[in-house]
């Protein structure tokens, strides 16, 4: 089945949410909330589901602030989690931050209505969920994990090996263990105790 989602924009279309047993993509809305713009603010989560049918999620940001590429993970049966960095026009990269939505069908959620969020140092590189805890790696060398009903820190730190820093580029998750995949080729195992 062919089912045509807009104007392809590298911007707008790229979205990785892991684990979701419908697509989602993002697309741009004219003030109606109907048509595809080349505008970069005023966005839309869609949800596209077997037979084709589109609809609007979740309001992706409004027209300040502009929520640049990320990573997502779905949450069964609702929920969406988003590490995104933020853009508010001539200021740069303001600020990256990760919140925890509750979708529903056929409701559209707004962008400030997140059930929690928390501020991040820098952007996300990859992002990992279990029923109860987000890992994540950050692009300043970082890493941590959240508890994902709260949203409270259970820990981030710099990743370091030997006393060096290293980038983790990848993050997988199992129960409270975890790997980070590295920039300089290794893979790091923790546990949570």
């Amino acid at each position: 089945r062919e089912v045509h989602l807009g104007p392809y924009d590298p911007q707008l279309h790229y979205l990785r949410v892991e684990g979701a047993d419908t697509h989602f993509y993002l697309r741009s809305l004219d003030e109606a909330g109907e048509n595809w713009t080349s505008r970069g603010t005023n966005k839309a989560l869609m949800r596209l589901d077997h037979s084709g049918a589109k609809e609007v999620a979740l309001e992706w940001d409004g027209d300040v602030e502009h929520w640049m590429p990320g990573s997502a993970c779905w949450l069964a049966p609702d929920s969406i989690l988003r590490c995104l960095p933020v853009d508010i026009p001539h200021e740069g990269w303001s600020r990256c931050s990760m919140e925890l939505f509750k979708l529903k069908r056929g409701e559209q959620v707004a962008a400030n209505g997140a059930s929690w969020s928390c501020p991040l140092p820098s952007p996300i590189l990859d992002l990992d969920v279990s029923s109860d805890l987000a890992v994540y790696v950050l692009a300043d060398g970082s890493f941590g994990a959240r508890d994902i009903v709260t949203g409270e820190s259970i820990f981030h730190t710099r990743l370091e090996v030997n006393g060096t820093l290293t980038v983790g580029t990848s993050i997988a998750l199992s129960g409270r263990q975890f790997v980070v995949g590295t920039l300089d080729g290794r893979l790091l195992h923790f546990e949570l105790t």
